[in-house]
């Protein structure tokens, strides 16, 4: 740029841009300059000499060089998210690009570099979590609604007793046999996903089986003043062949445990007991009571029931 002559005008240009494909979620782009005129230097803290002293103005010599940054700022707002049931629904770089101007010359590439707005092994997480998925928000889950696109009442799961603790930013999920489900929002329903299959984020695959098995809790209110004899659950999608009784081995399946609060709460003698919602009307015989904890018919740290006459 100073060898053998300076330019008048923009020496040196460094931009960043980034649009992403489909549906743009944060776009903009930004450049920083670098200039000179008839007296010399005309941008301040940009250009230094052989021995790294800032140059603010005068005349260059041929070996000063230019250093740049350029910052780009963007806002995410309640609407936006790249986040899909499998992966992400638009791009997670941006580009970068560095351009030089030699003295009556046309603009010359110096580097293009493409630059993930993550990177993978930061933030405390494995490398092998990926890129960073981006959620705006959404609107909270009601009591009686739960469409994944948050965690307000998601409750974690540790003693059968004690169902109340919300599920919040430091709660982490456990893996493998007896794990957690994920909750991987979007701005629509979101998604309920192992966090070990190809769905889920943050995790590496390594450990992933088809025959795990994993849990998720949430807490319903039914705001009921008086004994009730019915209770519905409604479920999207609601096929019959997606969801099996507890004693089931079918992989790929979903069975559905129901737990009382006034039951826990009234927690006395003998377990916990925890409804087969599937199994319905029919009858275990007691075959399912006392159930180990942390197994394929109980998650909680203590044995429970597993009982159906529902």
């Amino acid at each position: 740029m100073f060898d053998p002559a300076y330019r008048n005008g923009i020496i040196f240009r460094q931009s960043i841009s980034e649009t992403l494909p489909g549906t743009i979620l944060i776009a903009g782009s930004s450049n920083s300059d670098v200039s000179c005129n008839a007296s010399g230097i005309a941008t301040s803290g940009k250009v230094y000499d052989a021995a790294g002293n800032g140059k603010n103005s005068g005349l260059p010599r041929i070996n000063d060089e230019v250093r740049s940054d350029v910052v780009i700022t963007h806002s995410i707002s309640s609407g936006d998210s790249n986040i899909a049931e499998t992966g992400f629904s638009t791009g997670t770089t941006f580009t970068g690009t560095t351009t030089g101007y030699k003295f009556n010359a046309d603009p010359t590439t110096l580097n293009t570099s493409t630059l993930p707005y993550h990177e993978a092994g930061t933030y405390g997480q494995p490398t092998a979590s990926g890129s960073l998925g981006i959620y705006g928000g959404g609107t909270a889950n009601s009591v009686s609604v739960e469409n994944f696109t948050s965690e307000s009442y998601r409750r974690i799961i540790s003693d059968s007793t004690t169902l109340t603790t919300q599920w919040d930013e430091t709660a982490a999920l456990t893996l493998g046999d007896g794990g957690d489900l994920q909750v991987k929002p979007s701005t629509t329903t979101g998604f309920l996903v192992n966090p070990e299959s190809t769905k889920g984020y943050w995790y590496p695959q390594t450990g992933y089986s088809a025959d795990h098995y994993k849990w998720f809790m949430r807490e319903i209110t039914t705001n009921a003043t008086a004994n009730r004899g019915s209770i519905t659950l409604d479920f999207d999608p609601n096929t019959s062949a997606d969801f099996v009784a507890f004693d089931s081995t079918t992989t790929g399946k979903i069975a559905l445990g129901l737990i009382f609060e006034a039951q826990v709460a009234g927690k006395g003698a003998g377990n916990v007991v925890m409804y087969d919602v599937i199994k319905g009307n029919g009858s275990y015989g007691g075959s399912l009571n006392n159930q180990a904890s942390s197994t394929q018919l109980n998650p909680f740290s203590d044995n429970i029931d597993v009982q159906a006459d529902f």
